[in-house]
């Protein structure tokens, strides 16, 4: 298991994720990162309350807007 290059250690590696460098949309990506599905109770009850979960749409709107759609 540790012999083994992950995908994402190898795009990591290649430079592929560098935001600098150049966007990518991960929806067009053909790798499979195995990310878990995080519900929103589950969100909720991680961050203590919906206050964060609610902010986070306006904050990432905020910044990506102003940075030309980099964060």
């Amino acid at each position: 298991m540790h012999n083994k290059t992950s995908q994402l250690q190898q795009v990591i590696s290649q430079g592929d994720l560098s935001l600098r460098k150049n966007w990518k949309n991960i929806v067009h990506f053909d790798i499979h990162f195995d990310f878990p599905y995080l519900t929103l109770d589950f969100l909720r009850e991680y961050t203590c309350g919906v206050y964060q979960i609610k902010q986070s749409s306006t904050y990432a709107k905020a910044h990506l807007y102003d940075h030309d759609g980099e964060f």
